[in-house]
């Protein structure tokens, strides 16, 4: 099925706090099709309360503007306190407002890199408890018709997400997918082909993004980018996206910082079971790119605080470059066929 629009997550624009409706009118005005909402700032006096929610479904409907709702929990776990989460309530109520808004998704995640902490819960007993956590929300997310959209955060590997999917009580098939992060995937040592490639039928949302990734005395360090600038192959990812069964919205998400993967320590390298020789060599090859080319690259590398000066510029430029690199795939599948 063809990719359908480009759009961004407001999470590139949150330094701003910006108005979700002037947010949308940016949007529109950039080129951009949709925004997926994981983060809303409201105007004084405004409740998120389902008049808000009609609201914002009628001016998106007047842009032709799609859109996406986020801030659900994926784990029922809080990270930081290592202690289970109740999160069927939240995740309920997340639902029941993209229900308003007719958005078919809710993306979701939960902490971080929590597998390389010391203390961490071990991932048996977190995929486990994923399952069952999952199993109580299928029954509202079919009445909702909405798919809860797991995102490759930093918590679970792609073949981790596998195979709660595989233990889950699924019917429809639809009430679990994944939102595809194309740069955090590096961070559990994944390569996004390869990762695109395993999970391409569960992929329902998209966090389009580049970055570099190099060495690090603790294992590798990655840093997002601009999409124009970075060493990942966005336009192979997209080509296989375009040949999944789902129609995926491709959701723009910037941002600065960067991602420390400490693996180089032997109990942390246990702690990636299914990562092969294989798909870590590919990876090597990204890394050697970027340190042989640091010294023209690191220009593009910006800090939380630079990235929130520049979010419009960059956004801007990330819409148009995106559009651009999704009608040249366009032309070329044409010629092809």
């Amino acid at each position: 099925m063809p990719i359908n629009k480009v759009g961004i997550d407001s999470y590139s624009l949150r330094s701003l706090e910006c108005d979700p409706f002037k947010m949308l009118e940016w949007v529109k005005e950039n080129g951009g099709s949709g925004i997926q909402f994981t983060e809303l700032h409201l105007p004084k006096k405004v409740k998120l309360d389902n008049h808000f929610l009609e609201e914002l479904k009628s001016y998106s409907q007047e842009l032709d503007l799609y859109l996406e709702w986020g801030s659900g929990f994926s784990l029922p776990f809080d990270f930081n306190t290592n202690h289970n989460k109740k999160i069927y309530k939240h995740n309920l109520n997340i639902v029941k407002q993209a229900s308003i808004l007719g958005s078919k998704i809710v993306r979701c995640s939960s902490g971080g890199l929590f597998r390389f902490n010391k203390k961490s819960i071990p991932l048996d007993y977190v995929i486990s408890e994923s399952v069952k956590s999952f199993n109580q929300q299928l029954p509202f997310l079919r009445e909702y018709n909405v798919t809860l959209a797991i995102e490759t955060h930093f918590e679970l590997t792609t073949f981790e997400l596998l195979k709660i999917f595989q233990n889950c009580d699924l019917e429809t098939g639809k009430e679990l997918g994944i939102c595809l992060d194309s740069l955090n995937l590096l961070t559990l040592m994944e390569h996004p082909i390869y990762a695109t490639n395993r999970i391409l039928d569960w992929v329902v949302a998209t966090h389009i993004k580049n970055g570099f990734i190099y060495l690090h005395k603790l294992g590798f360090n990655v840093i997002p980018s601009e999409l124009n600038k970075g060493v990942l192959n966005l336009g192979k990812i997209i080509s296989l996206l375009d040949k999944s069964k789902n129609l995926i919205n491709l959701s723009i998400e910037g941002h600065g910082g960067d991602f420390i993967i400490p693996i180089f320590s032997k109990t942390n390298r246990i702690k990636l079971p299914d990562l092969t020789k294989q798909e870590f060599m590919e990876i090597l090859k990204l890394t050697s790119y970027c340190i042989l080319n640091r010294n023209k690259l690191n220009k593009y590398e910006r800090s939380e605080s630079e990235w929130g000066i520049n979010c419009l510029i960059e956004m801007s430029s990330d819409i148009s470059y995106l559009i651009g690199l999704v009608e040249k795939l366009k032309t070329k599948k044409c010629h092809m066929d």
